[in-house]
């Protein structure tokens, strides 16, 4: 598909029934061709959801079921998710962290818990007692420190994962500065218990 110009798209090597759906969309939204393209494009760039055959079905039927239902449900859901990952990245300090049936609050915990984590690592003097974080170590570190009373509260797969996603760029600075990959937690403890083999000996 080549541009010609704003108004007008030149279609190659593109099947006939994909470009009367397109220019049906075109005809309908009352847009030119390439204002479509770019509509699309954009909600595209917003919303890509990976989803298998039986999921695109499934969304298909209910679509052409209730399509106004459908398309609201959607965008309401799609914009609770987004308010929610934006109000946990942000610097909160009103929020309860004590709360246990507040996903904010518990979004907030985890923030916490990587800081110490990132914390202990920037302490430790010997490679091996540095820890990468991953979605496993950090649940493990997180039952170490409940079963220690550190911490009164567990972590659900779903907030680890949102707390590494939320914080991805940082994690990949620090993990970069102390050269930390997904085989050093292995290679660290089994020099950590090397070592510890090594002082019971004597």
């Amino acid at each position: 598909m080549t541009m010609d110009n704003k108004s007008n798209l030149s279609f190659k090597g593109v099947d006939a029934n994909v470009k009367a759906r397109f220019d049906k969309l075109v005809e309908s939204e009352n847009l030119t061709r390439h204002d479509m393209l770019e509509h699309l494009i954009a909600h595209y760039e917003l919303i890509a959801l990976d989803l298998n055959e039986q999921q695109t079905s499934l969304l298909k039927q209910a679509k052409h079921i209730a399509p106004a239902t459908y398309s609201s449900n959607v965008k309401k859901r799609v914009l609770k998710v987004a308010d929610s990952i934006v109000k946990s990245s942000q610097d909160n300090t009103d929020i309860d962290i004590n709360n246990k049936n507040s996903r904010l609050s518990a979004d907030k915990r985890a923030d916490m818990l990587l800081h110490d984590i990132i914390e202990d690592n920037d302490k430790a003097k010997e490679w091996y007692n540095k820890t990468y974080i991953s979605n496993s170590s950090f649940k493990k570190l997180a039952e170490t420190k409940r079963e220690n009373d550190e911490i009164k509260t567990a972590f659900s797969k779903s907030t680890i994962d949102r707390c590494l996603e939320r914080n991805r760029v940082m994690l990949e600075n620090h993990h970069t500065k102390h050269k930390l990959d997904e085989k050093h937690n292995l290679l660290a403890f089994h020099e950590r218990a090397k070592i510890e083999k090594e002082v019971t000996k004597h």
